[in-house]
Order: C-alpha cells, then structure tokens, then sequence
C-alpha cells in the first residue's frame, strides 16, 4: 500500500471516529475533549473511558500527595497533633468533595482566600 493511500484511510478513520463521537457526546463536549488531546499529546486511539480512568487516578495521586505534604507540614512546621491533623484531613476531604460533586470551582476557592485572607493565588490551569 502506499503511503498516500496509508494516510487516506487514517484520515478517513479520524473522520469516523469525530463523527460518532459528535453523535454520541454533542459538538461542545467533542471540543473540549478534542483540546484536552491537543494539548496533552493523546492520540484518538486511547479511548475516552481509558483517558477519563486515566485522569481520576492522576488526581487521586495528586490529591494523595498534596494532603501528605499538607499534613506533615502542619505537623513539623505548627506542631499540630494528631486531633488537629485529623480534624485538618477531615475538613481538606470535604472541601475535595465539594470540588468532585462540581458544587464549588478552585476559582471559588482561590477568591475566598484572596477576599479573607489578602493572598492571591493563581491556579495554572491546563487550557
């Protein structure tokens, strides 16, 4: 086969796989997973039920991670014990879950912080 003809039929693939995608998710939701795969590389041959499992086990790590260093800070740095950790742990699991359940946006978050606390922190977002 030749190359042209290779490069053809994988365009006619991409062509069908854009299509039944547009069919089965709506044009804006096929937009927003088009960019997501712009932007980081992934080809269309990584299902979209792989990448989303993918991408909830790369937030859990950095979830995991970010409440480890949290909590050891709190601990070396404030001498926090281990009630004020838990209680700690406890409330950065329900502010997360407030997140996951889409009730509040890390904007929502980072304005509280600018309006009570006067610090400004800018969330790199990966658009």
């Amino acid at each position: 086969m030749k190359a042209a003809d290779k490069e053809a039929i994988c365009r006619l693939d991409g062509m069908d796989y854009a299509l039944r995608r547009i069919e089965k998710i709506g044009t804006e939701e096929f937009r927003k997973e088009l960019k997501v795969r712009y932007r980081n590389g992934i080809s269309i041959q990584i299902p979209p039920k792989e990448l989303s499992d993918a991408s909830d086990r790369i937030k859990e790590m950095c979830l995991d991670t970010v409440l480890t260093m949290a909590t050891l800070v709190l601990h070396d740095e404030f001498d926090f014990g281990k009630k004020r950790v838990q209680r700690f742990y406890d409330r950065f699991m329900k502010k997360a879950d407030c997140l996951r359940g889409d009730f509040v946006t890390w904007q929502d978050y980072s304005d509280i912080i600018k309006e009570e606390l006067g610090i400004n922190i800018k969330i790199r977002m990966n658009d």
